[in-house]
């Protein structure tokens, strides 16, 4: 169903039929917020909750997400807690065989609170084996602005933060079109996504968002899993090489400005085989195996080999392990003995994408995003992203 088109409901005449009084009566989709409607993304809230509390400042209208027919609208607020029953969706009135409500805010001036926290946009409940899912859909921009701005420091130079605006969006639009869920692209907390409250609080990136208005970067004609990384220490990888994901995207390069500083971006921390094993939830640990992209030389995974049995662990569970304070990158070393683990490592990040140690340094030099997004992305172009349909 397009949801670019504005939907009524009509009553067709049909007069000229053999019966003289035969008519046929349509109920159309009648949802307005999908008229004109700007790229948006679907945020999961929360997921198998019992209850919920839904708040409606102001004006608000309930539709049937699936079919997009009105079910009720109000011109005053609303507070209560929503429950899944198995007759239908509660919010202080049952909405008899909805398994699912839309409520999308009547004006401008009207807004949405999901257990106390605001978001703009609609939201959308789903009854799933009586447990509640929540949905947020939210217009691209509005939600770049609430997942980044408190990422990163005001100072950013501006053509780093308009590479790093792109780079979101491109990343964002990527996720929405090769969506992998029917009703949600991304996980409010994967996302770090906390609603309208942390709009505005870093102006430099604000306004990053809004100079690059709809700006993607494209890889063979797409939009592609783009991502930044603190400090590259000289190198970046492909994405689908640590990410262990068969996607299609730009190659890793080289980055000299990171290379000249990976002695200062040196680090490194010492365990003992006791605490390792624990963090690990194994014992008898009785060696461990790194394994490299070949190309980029950094490390997307681990083995581990104890006197009963082996087992992999990705970088990223390993780095959630150890802490992220500790294991900075994976351009790492370890060693291993009787009592104790050693790793040395350089850099910040998981070495993929947009290095921002580099693209600081290539600023300062006078680099415009532009080029800094061609350098840590060959073979992309810059693109207006194509409205959702």
């Amino acid at each position: 169903m397009p949801w670019n088109k504005k939907w009524i409901a009509y009553t067709l005449s049909a007069s000229f039929l053999t019966t003289p009084f035969a008519a046929i009566s349509l109920e159309l989709p009648t949802d307005r917020s999908l008229v004109a409607k700007p790229t948006t993304v679907r945020v999961l809230l929360c997921r198998d909750q019992e209850t919920v509390l839904v708040e409606a400042r102001g004006r608000h209208i309930v539709y049937d997400p699936l079919t997009s027919l009105e079910i009720s609208r109000s011109a005053t607020p609303k507070r209560a807690k929503i429950v899944a029953t198995a007759q239908g969706i509660q919010w202080k009135e049952l909405f008899p065989s909805q398994q699912q409500i839309r409520i999308v805010p009547g004006d401008s001036q009207s807004s949405l609170l999901i257990n106390g926290i605001e978001y703009r946009g609609c939201v959308e409940i789903y009854n799933v084996d009586n447990k509640l899912n929540i949905v947020n859909e939210i217009d691209v921009e509005r939600y770049l602005k609430s997942t980044l701005v408190f990422q990163f420091p005001q100072d950013l130079d501006e053509e780093v933060a308009d590479a790093l605006a792109i780079v979101a969006r491109t990343q964002l639009h990527a996720s929405i079109q090769n969506r992998t869920h029917p009703y949600y692209d991304v996980e409010a907390s994967q996302a770090s996504y906390q609603g309208h409250a942390l709009t505005m609080q870093n102006l430099t990136l604000d306004k990053a968002i809004q100079r690059t208005h709809e700006v993607i970067l494209t890889y063979q004609g797409h939009p592609f899993q783009a991502t930044w990384t603190g400090h590259s220490a000289g190198k970046t990888a492909d994405y689908a090489a640590i990410f262990r994901k068969q996607l299609t995207t730009p190659p890793g390069i080289s980055s000299p400005f990171a290379a000249n500083a990976k002695e200062r971006a040196a680090w490194s921390f010492t365990l003992s085989k006791a605490e390792f094993e624990r963090l690990l939830n194994t014992s008898s640990i009785q060696s461990v195996q790194l394994y490299q992209d070949p190309k980029s030389e950094k490390i997307y995974g681990m083995k581990v080999q104890t006197s009963k049995a082996s087992k992999d662990i990705d970088f990223f569970k390993l780095q959630s392990l150890l802490g992220a304070h500790r294991l900075r990158s994976n351009d790492f070393t370890i060693k291993l003995n009787e009592n104790e683990l050693t790793v040395r490592g350089f850099g910040e990040g998981h070495g993929v994408g947009l290095c921002l140690f580099s693209a600081a340094a290539m600023a300062e030099s006078g680099a415009s995003a532009q080029k800094i997004l061609s350098t840590f992305f060959p073979g992309t172009q810059l693109e207006r992203a194509h409205p959702s349909s």
